[in-house]
């Protein structure tokens, strides 16, 4: 055996090595396996695909064995209707699946698999994507790993000369920090993937990395770390996917002292966040929740001055039908964001007013009304008065007043205001409106507080960028298609420095290669984006806000007469469609619904920033 844990033979008559096993110590059914014709064969239970012995090729089909079949039944593969990916069976030799992809010998979809599987059981999580270490693959293993602590921030943070770098987040935290410190110029780190790959626990691993090797003399290092239990718990929550799923954008720069005595030490930092989904905070999927924040304050010392009872008890929060979660200690989280409260400065009323307005928002989710004046009007109903009561104390306004909004609304016509009877469903929406209006600029707040903590003087910066990942749930809102779309921008960008750049240094050199087969999401973004030749979904949009008379019917029939025979597109008259729906194809093959229910224009024209 070799120092890497390869296996080979040796002969010791005639002093032979080799890598494949001599004929003599092979068992019967491996001599009468031929080796030599192999295939990738499609795994369609877990997905990926398994390597497989060709027994016998016919015209129209062929039969082949898995290799760890272990007495398992032959399977018949057709030559028509997909693509058959040869295997030379060396190339899955734990020796030739190296920690960085472009060294495999041939880079074709079933090996990349195989030697992302294999490394993966190994609990090596992490893979290079090529030779200049700046793309790092990693796989969520959904468990704790030793590979955090600071033995190995020590070892990445003064890597060898004479060793290449192990593929780890902290090897790209630490190029970043060498690069920025060496040109003193900006530099961005970016993290993307679908949900639950674990983009928030490498970007708290890359903070973490920058904290303890750049060091602050005014210990903000620190209040930087201390930030992530509090934007977790208000801008987290629980999907079908990932229990710890951010439901916003975070932009963070971590700057540093360009020069004087703490050069390269951490100054201060920016968060910018965007695109908080705020549909969350009064509908959760089925299983899923809404902010942890929420939860946590149900099950805290907090729960009795806020009039909190168990989670089951508020409209927002029983109606997915999961209040809790095994892996999520609300208890043990709410505790930490308190400490991280304390620790960011936060006085003791600041904390109160950001308790008093979620404790404000579960309140308005138990109001309901009643219908008046033959169904055209409605009226806070006698049950709810003491949550409206409840909801006006907290939200320290009014009882009177609030009821009163709720139930009608005013336009202005010619600078004349005037007021207009709420029905029972538009005073539920009205709820549901004034509930995600205080919660996002209840978030908002806490960012620009969270700034003003961590803030400091603005130097050359790291950015970070954890982003929510790609989801297609049941129902996706109009927040999830530009979710969605940020994370098409975002493989386009991927596209454009793996592969597109790339080959236009061969060009560019005259060198010879093969141009790797990618899948090319620009129609997509063309569909939803696009000035020319035709309008895109959301360009449609902005110009059906911007009309009078503009409705969902109206947006849905522009949208399919420019682009139904658009391949990424399909019209909402498909099988599970409600007929206000589209299909939008994206970039990994599978297909997403957006669907744009009654009242999502006019929601857009309130909105336009949403």
């Amino acid at each position: 055996m070799t120092v890497d844990g390869g296996d080979y033979y040796h002969n010791i008559v005639t002093d032979e090595v080799s890598w494949e096993k001599p004929v003599e110590l092979q068992t019967a059914e491996e001599r009468q396996t031929d080796t030599s014709d192999c295939i990738w064969l499609e795994e369609k239970s877990e997905g990926g695909w398994v390597p497989a012995y060709v027994l016998k090729r016919g015209s129209n089909s062929l039969k082949a064995r898995p290799v760890d079949s272990k007495g398992g039944k032959d399977v018949d593969v057709p030559l028509k209707g997909g693509k058959l990916y040869p295997l030379t069976m060396s190339h899955i030799d734990k020796r030739f699946l190296p920690d960085d992809l472009v060294l495999l010998q041939s880079l074709d979809p079933p090996l990349v698999a195989y030697c992302l599987r294999h490394r993966f059981q190994e609990n090596k999580i992490y893979t290079w994507v090529g030779a200049d270490h700046t793309v790092l693959v990693s796989l969520n293993p959904f468990k704790r790993l030793p590979i955090y602590g600071p033995s190995q921030i020590a070892e990445f943070s003064a890597p060898s000369p004479n060793r290449l770098q192990a593929p780890h987040t902290f090897a790209i935290a630490n190029a970043a920090y060498r690069a920025m410190t060496g040109a003193k110029a900006d530099i961005s780190i970016l993290i993307s993937g679908e949900s639950g790959a674990g983009k928030t626990e490498a970007t708290k691993q890359c903070l973490n990395f920058l904290a303890d090797v750049a060091g602050s003399a005014s210990g903000v290092e620190q209040r930087i770390l201390q930030a992530n239990p509090i934007l977790e718990a208000f801008g987290n929550a629980k999907t079908l996917r990932n229990d710890n799923s951010s439901r916003f954008g975070r932009w963070m720069e971590v700057h540093f002292h360009a020069r004087g005595l703490h050069e390269n030490s951490i100054s201060g930092a920016f968060v910018e966040n965007y695109l908080l989904e705020k549909s969350r905070v009064v509908s959760a999927g089925k299983g899923e929740r809404s902010y942890h924040i929420f939860y946590q304050l149900c099950a805290s010392p907090w729960a009795a001055s806020l009039s909190l009872g168990d989670a089951n008890g508020y409209a927002y929060l029983a109606s997915s039908g999961c209040v809790s979660v095994p892996s999520i200690d609300d208890t043990g989280d709410f505790d930490e964001v308190v400490t991280a409260l304390s620790a960011m400065g936060f006085a003791q009323e600041d904390t109160q007013w950001l308790f008093f307005l979620c404790a404000a928002i579960l309140h308005l989710g138990n109001v309901k009304f009643s219908p008046t004046d033959g169904g055209e009007g409605s009226a806070v109903a006698q049950a709810a008065q003491s949550h409206v009561g409840l909801a006006a104390h907290y939200l320290q306004v009014d009882q009177a007043a609030l009821g009163a909004a709720l139930v009608e609304r005013q336009t202005v016509v010619r600078g004349e205001v005037q007021r207009m009877r709420n029905n029972v469903k538009a005073a539920d929406e009205a709820v549901e409106a004034l509930a995600k209006a205080v919660y996002s600029a209840m978030f908002d707040e806490l960012v620009k507080r969270i700034n003003a903590a961590v803030g400091g003087e603005r130097g050359v910066a790291i950015g970070v960028l954890d982003i929510f990942g790609f989801e297609i749930f049941e129902k996706n809102s109009f927040e999830q298609l530009c979710i969605n779309f940020t994370n098409e921008r975002l493989q386009q960008k991927f596209n454009s420095h793996t592969f597109t750049q790339e080959e236009s240094l061969y060009v560019a050199e005259g060198a010879p290669f093969d141009k790797v087969p990618f899948l090319d999401n620009t129609p997509v973004l063309e569909l939803l984006s696009a000035k020319k030749p035709q309008l895109g979904v959301l360009i449609l949009l902005d110009e059906e806000v911007r009309t009078p008379q503009g409705s969902d019917a109206k947006w849905l029939a522009k949208i399919s007469e420019r682009h139904g025979a658009n391949p990424v597109f399909g019209s909402g008259s498909g099988a599970g469609c409600n007929g206000f729906s589209f299909l939008i194809r994206h970039y990994a093959g599978t297909r997403w619904d957006a669907p744009r229910t009654p009242g999502a224009a006019p929601h857009a024209r309130a909105q336009p920033h949403s």
